[in-house]
């Protein structure tokens, strides 16, 4: 699935997204991202949806964000409720959809300006 609008001043687009990569700026991933207007990090999150940790969520709190996504992959997974709970107890909700949908998400809202944090599982 191609993406493409405008950067609206972001560093880092998602450009096309296929089930197991991700297309952000010219460069495609096969590892999960995770990934802000502003920023990419590669290894800073665990090779599979099922492995992230409260610890990894409360750390995304405390990032200059006000969405959180996770896209968990080619379908949609239930997340483990200690996740949901880690976000709450940083005052923020966790939006947890395939990456399609999380890809698709990222770049509307980042294209509005919007501070966006978009944790990517390909």
């Amino acid at each position: 699935m191609q993406l493409s609008l405008e950067s609206g001043g972001t560093d880092y687009v998602v450009r096309a997204y296929e089930p197991g990569r991700i297309r952000i700026n010219d460069t495609w991933y096969s590892e999960p991202v995770l990934l802000s207007p502003g920023q990419l990090q590669i290894a800073a999150l665990p090779a599979q949806f099922s492995a992230l940790t409260p610890a990894d969520v409360a750390r995304w709190c405390s990032a200059d964000a006000e969405i959180l996504l996770v896209g968990c992959g080619e379908r949609h997974q239930l997340p483990n409720f200690t996740l949901l709970a880690a976000a709450a107890q940083g005052g923020r909700t966790l939006d947890i959809m395939d990456t399609r949908a999380a890809c698709h998400t990222y770049v509307v809202l980042a294209s509005e300006g919007r501070k966006v944090l978009a944790a990517l599982f390909p």
